[in-house]
């Protein structure tokens, strides 16, 4: 069997593949709709886990269905000795007068080759359809996985742009993370540019805060802030949260793993918030105004930032008020 051969079979068992975890997945992602529809009210904790479900079976669903030939080099032995003696008598042996012809077919007498190039062009012609799918299947993967290269550059640029939180926010960390049983509070670093508070890093987690932002929350929302981003590294969504980052790379022409993917990133940040509530000591409204003034601080225009805060928030509730 040629190689274009083996490649138009392994294509067609992926094509096979595929097929079958697309229509199975969206199965049980609209199964998991429904329960996740009827449990609206539970914790988000189990909303949460029904969708990674999902996840996880679009990851494990093609390793017990797709069936691999072997490469030519190790099946060629096999394909040899399963011939049959009667196949081998029956064989015409090719005339010695055709391996001159060949040979010249395959170079001039200047000594270039012109036969692999014919040769080349005629073996793709023989592609099948599925067989480019699978190529524009693999150029899409490839553009997810340099997406996430740059995603990882740009967040070691910014990485870079830290430094070590002052002693308050060090000291609030270390409370919180005491307060979550963690092992190993996370490392905590201050940047100067205004971004909302966020997690990184899997083996070694980092809690990366706004300077002008925990300056300007007060003890009990700065404890609320922290509580949040580590009840990320409790739950260790740093390393789940791979599962269907992957699963929307290998799908990515499927409604159904970004459906997953979003779904399971509501459910994260709706635990996170659940987990920080109930360990702040603090009504859910006032946590509720805490993430307002947290979002308002990092989309707050660059004219207000340069006024004092007590400015600001004049300014902003009189705008709200002729709107």
């Amino acid at each position: 069997m040629s190689t274009i051969e083996h490649l138009n079979s392994w294509s067609d068992a992926w094509a096979d593949a595929m097929w079958a975890v697309v229509w199975q997945s969206a199965i049980l992602a609209c199964l998991v709709a429904i329960a996740v529809g009827a449990l609206r009210r539970s914790a988000p904790q189990l909303r949460y886990w029904l969708w990674q479900i999902v996840a996880i079976k679009l990851l494990l669903m093609p390793f017990w269905m797709l069936a691999l030939p072997l490469p030519v080099w190790l099946d060629g032995g096999r394909a040899a000795s399963a011939t049959t003696p009667n196949q081998q008598v029956a064989s015409t042996p090719m005339p010695p007068s055709s391996e001159p012809t060949r040979a010249a077919t395959r170079s001039q007498p200047d000594g270039k080759s012109i036969q692999p190039a014919a040769s080349l062009s005629l073996d793709v012609a023989h592609l099948n359809w599925k067989t480019w799918l699978f190529v524009v299947w693999a150029v899409g993967v490839g553009g997810n996985v340099a997406r996430l290269i740059l995603q990882h550059i740009r967040l070691s640029r910014l990485l870079r742009q830290t430094s070590t939180a002052s002693e308050r926010v060090t000291k609030s960390v270390s409370e919180a993370a005491g307060t979550l049983k963690l092992r190993r509070p996370p490392n905590v670093l201050s940047i100067e540019t205004e971004c909302s508070p966020f997690v990184c890093g899997v083996l070694r987690s980092k809690l990366v805060l706004s300077q002008r932002l925990t300056e300007t929350l007060d003890e009990t929302q700065l404890r609320q802030v922290v509580l949040h981003e580590l009840a990320h590294v409790k739950r260790r969504d740093l390393v789940w949260g791979w599962i269907p980052e992957i699963a929307r790379i290998a799908y990515f022409f499927h409604p159904v793993a970004h459906v997953a993917y979003s779904r399971i990133r509501l459910e994260r940040e709706l635990a996170c918030d659940h987990l920080a509530i109930s360990l702040s000591g603090r009504s859910a409204q006032d946590y509720a105004d805490m993430l307002v003034h947290v979002i308002r601080d990092a989309i707050r225009p660059a004219l207000l930032r340069t006024v004092p805060a007590t400015d600001a928030s004049n300014t902003e509730r009189s705008a709200s008020r002729h709107s």
